[in-house]
């Protein structure tokens, strides 16, 4: 999903790790006890940023996540800007007892999930007036990796067809499929039509991006399908990006899918195949790919 965090190296830093961010608390706690000291916490934001660079070192994303929103709301009270103040210590101290175990679970072997330190940082984000952030926000798939080559083969022939033509009559179709699953959420007609578009699409893709969107849009054609996904309006918004995508390839061409529009689009479908019930050889396929992990029971 991620870069592997660094088990030997978090092994080196545990202990001055530990250290930095008791120092960190116990500034904290001197402060709580004479807030007229401000270079308390001018002391346990230093201390805060001290951490930052090993947890990064070691790519221990859930933990540079809430160190970095510990060293923000701390400066925020250093400059006054924090209307509850006494809240916004009560969540540091939260943080700096959750911090340490988060670290020792995955020292030990334990899978990193982000996810469960989600409302303690949406707690502090909220304090400092910042908006929360969602799991996806934590989903981060490496979409750098090659697609397998039965998905796309770099070595075959592309095919000869009129590109724009076809992805015209392939939007037609395609929006006729969205229309009926949108009109009958409980029958398979609509989606078994997207999930026909979207695998012709694949297998006239001449470049990977454009075919492993289309890849992994027909897998969540499928998951929703055979009942392994949920349908969600959220699920819907996300067929109705692909559409816009097929006018993409219909008006530029597939150069525009090598963009970041493109890749927010593959994130937020891998995430939803995360989410899916097991059943599927193409999510498996997928999740293997992609390094994500099965959401379905569980948190980020």
């Amino acid at each position: 999903m991620h870069e592997a965090i660094d088990y030997n190296a978090l092994g080196w830093v545990r202990k001055e790790l530990s250290e930095t961010l008791d120092q960190a608390r116990i500034q904290l706690e001197e402060y709580a006890e004479n807030t007229g000291n401000v270079s308390l916490l001018q002391r346990c934001a230093t201390l805060l940023h001290e951490a930052l660079g090993p947890l990064q070192m070691v790519n221990i994303k859930g933990a540079v996540l809430l160190t970095t929103e510990m060293e923000a709301v701390v400066a925020d009270l250093q400059q006054g800007s924090v209307n509850e103040a006494e809240t916004a210590m009560d969540l540091l101290m939260q943080a700096f007892l959750q911090l340490p175990d988060y670290l020792s679970g995955i020292q030990s072997g334990r899978e990193e999930k982000p996810g469960v330190l989600l409302n303690l940082v949406n707690s502090i984000r909220t304090i400092r007036g910042e908006p929360p952030l969602k799991q996806t926000d934590l989903f981060s798939p490496d979409l750098h990796v090659r697609a397998p080559v039965s998905v796309f083969d770099v070595r075959a022939e592309p095919a000869r067809e009129d590109l724009s033509s076809m992805a015209r009559a392939a939007r037609a179709r395609f929006q006729s499929g969205l229309l009926e699953w949108y009109r009958n959420a409980e029958g398979n007609n609509g989606l078994n039509t997207l999930v026909e578009v979207l695998e012709h699409l694949q297998k006239c893709a001449g470049s990977e991006p454009a075919a492993r969107i289309w890849w992994v849009g027909t897998a969540v054609a499928e998951a929703l399908r055979d009942g392994l996904l949920e349908t969600t309006v959220e699920a819907k918004q996300l067929f109705g990006q692909l559409d816009r995508q097929i006018k993409r390839l219909m008006d530029s061409g597939e150069n525009v899918f090598d963009d970041v529009l493109s890749d927010e689009l593959m994130k937020n479908l891998l995430f939803r195949l995360a989410q899916a019930a097991p059943g599927s050889e193409s999510i498996r396929l997928i999740r293997e790919t992609y390094g994500i992990n099965d959401l379905s029971a569980g948190h980020l």
